[in-house]
């Protein structure tokens, strides 16, 4: 008995653990294009539009794609230069993942009680319990990784004017901290907090709707509920700067 729970435990300590990993392989994979696409957001396009006919056979200027990009900055700065800002990416996933679980530790939901799940008000209760305790470890973790996101994008910000004042991670969280202040570490953290919070409370609605009112609850229903209602966060949180 004793050992069966222990194995529990430990596969139930190794699934978050995979999911860090899983989550800092897919960014450091795909940075390359987050580094364009951010170029490209603040407005540096260095590279000529070219014609192109339209699927309709008009004529049309189109800008480059993003791999396009990508093969502009390995041209400039090499293969390490396609990786500039991921240090800080990294950590601050990091951040988010650890304080996001050691706060959904912290607390805790009494599970004794029994949900009637006859009763609307009852379920849309418990909904609303468990919707608030993600709230708060989703403001907890992105208030406490957003230096880091900031420092990501000023380093790759550098691209534009071929600039090289923000190389380390706790160099640049020193220089902004010091020209700017505290406030300079946490600029744009406000849209980062409505687009977070935002996201859980439709991802929550959504598996809630779809579970009680469209489908039978079953694992593969929720989480294409929860698929479709985080793709929201998804656009709006690219363009944070």
């Amino acid at each position: 008995m004793d050992s069966d729970s222990t194995n529990r435990s430990e596969e139930n300590g190794d699934a978050p653990r995979h999911t860090l990993i899983g989550k800092c392989v897919m960014k450091t994979l795909t940075h390359p294009l987050d580094y364009a696409r951010f170029l490209a957001q603040i407005g540096h396009e260095p590279m000529a539009p070219y014609r192109h006919r339209s699927i309709f056979g008009e004529e049309r200027l189109f800008l480059p794609n993003l791999i396009v990009y990508a093969k502009y900055i390995y041209s400039v700065d090499g293969f390490k230069g396609m990786y500039i800002g991921l240090g800080p990416k990294i950590l601050g996933i990091c951040i988010e993942h650890y304080s996001s679980s050691l706060m959904s530790d912290y607390i805790q939901i009494d599970k004794s009680q029994n949900v009637d799940k006859d009763s609307d008000l009852e379920v849309w209760k418990d909904c609303a319990i468990k919707t608030s305790k993600e709230m708060i470890c989703t403001a907890t973790s992105i208030i406490l990784s957003h230096p880091f996101h900031i420092v990501s994008m000023r380093m790759m910000a550098q691209f534009v004017g071929y600039e090289h004042r923000y190389t380390l991670v706790l160099q640049s969280v020193l220089l902004i901290n010091h020209e700017e202040g505290v406030k300079g570490l946490f600029a744009g953290v406000i849209p980062r907090l409505f687009a977070g919070l935002g996201t859980v409370i439709l991802v929550n609605i959504a598996k809630q709707v779809f579970s009680r009112y469209l489908f039978d609850p079953s694992p593969m229903t929720l989480n294409i509920a929860e698929f479709a209602a985080s793709i929201h966060f998804f656009v709006p949180n690219k363009l944070k700067t």
